[in-house]
């Protein structure tokens, strides 16, 4: 479902595993990427190309919050154990924590 403001619409989005792939797979291997060449960015360009096929009017507006902690609640929704988090994931935090 993609809500904006008071206004909410309910629109059949999906994004394949094959589609996420492509995405991880086009950001340079480089710290230093420009931000519009890391994940969330671009997931947020294919969430909005897959919305404008549901609507006429311009998107002037994010899809995913830019905020941490709301992204943070809405993956929550769809997590239902660690089991679920790729080991990498688990990996690179336990690395970021101990630092």
């Amino acid at each position: 479902m993609v809500k904006r403001g008071q206004f909410e619409a309910v629109y059949p989005i999906t994004v394949s595993t094959e589609e996420i792939d492509d995405l991880k797979n086009s950001i340079p291997n480089n710290r230093f990427a420009n931000n519009n060449e890391k994940f969330y960015p671009k997931l947020q360009r294919l969430l909005k190309d897959k919305v404008r096929e549901h609507i006429q009017n311009p998107i002037t507006y994010n899809i995913l919050s830019d905020k941490g902690s709301d992204s943070g609640e809405m993956i929550l929704r769809y997590i239902e154990n660690a089991g679920m988090i790729n080991t990498r994931i688990i990996d690179a935090f336990n690395r970021l924590n101990n630092n």
